[in-house]
């Protein structure tokens, strides 16, 4: 099952009223995140945002994103191979002020990713799966932009990475879009040029990469050296 949730707050820029930031819990705040993926201008936004209630309701989301040994993702890979273990490394953010939630965040280990090294076979599969986290959606509603709330929800998604030993987070925008740039860098996030590809042979023990869609950048972070090894995520029998 998944542990508590971990909770920060962060003060509004120039003002008193303090924003939580802490895991999603429950189906309606599962649900809410159809609104969350719209926001952030994404397709299949009710798909998505049904299919993390499914996870919620079968005990698998953000199971494994506590560091440490690997129990959770042993179980979840027993329990449903990849897909099982990307949802037990799935993280499903919110902000909430005045009792409201204000904004979200969904990341999680990008599958079509891990799938570039099948041919590898499913430990090379499942070491990328485990050593890369991909930001879906971040959003804020509109009448609290501007106070710090969608950094302080990437700060939160950066130190889960961190404690889950993730050697980079990464995501990607709409280049069109004024501000999210900058946004990004104040973040402390590198941003590529539109277009521009992300090699991850820096950081993982595989040749894979990923392309944004047309007209989009990537912004990435590294936290560090993959200490984990494919027999490491070797599930135990």
């Amino acid at each position: 099952m998944p542990s508590a949730s971990p909770q920060t707050t962060d003060p509004y820029q120039g003002q008193r009223q303090p924003v939580l930031i802490r895991r999603a819990r429950g189906r309606a705040e599962m649900l809410k995140f159809r609104h969350w993926h719209e926001l952030a201008g994404n397709t299949g936004a009710r798909a998505a945002a049904r299919h993390l209630a499914a996870l919620n309701d079968a005990g698998l989301l953000s199971a494994a994103l506590n560091g440490g040994p690997l129990p959770a993702e042993h179980s979840a890979l027993g329990r449903g191979g990849v897909a099982a273990l990307a949802a037990a490394r799935t993280m499903a953010l919110v902000a909430v002020a005045d009792g409201r939630i204000i904004g979200g965040l969904i990341a999680a280990p990008p599958i079509p990713l891990a799938l570039q090294v099948a041919e590898q076979g499913p430990h090379a599969v499942v070491h990328v799966a485990l050593n890369t986290i991909m930001i879906r959606a971040i959003a804020v509603v509109s009448q609290h932009r501007g106070y710090g709330v969608g950094r302080a929800l990437l700060r939160e998604a950066v130190a889960t990475a961190r404690r889950a030993r993730v050697p980079i987070i990464f995501g990607q925008f709409d280049a069109a879009t004024v501000g999210l740039d900058e946004f990004y860098r104040r973040c402390g996030m590198i941003v590529t040029k539109p277009g521009a590809a992300l090699a991850f042979s820096d950081y993982l023990a595989a040749p894979v990469r990923h392309v944004p869609a047309a007209g989009h950048a990537l912004f990435y972070l590294p936290l560090g050296t993959a200490d984990r090894v494919r027999e490491s995520s070797r599930p135990t029998r």
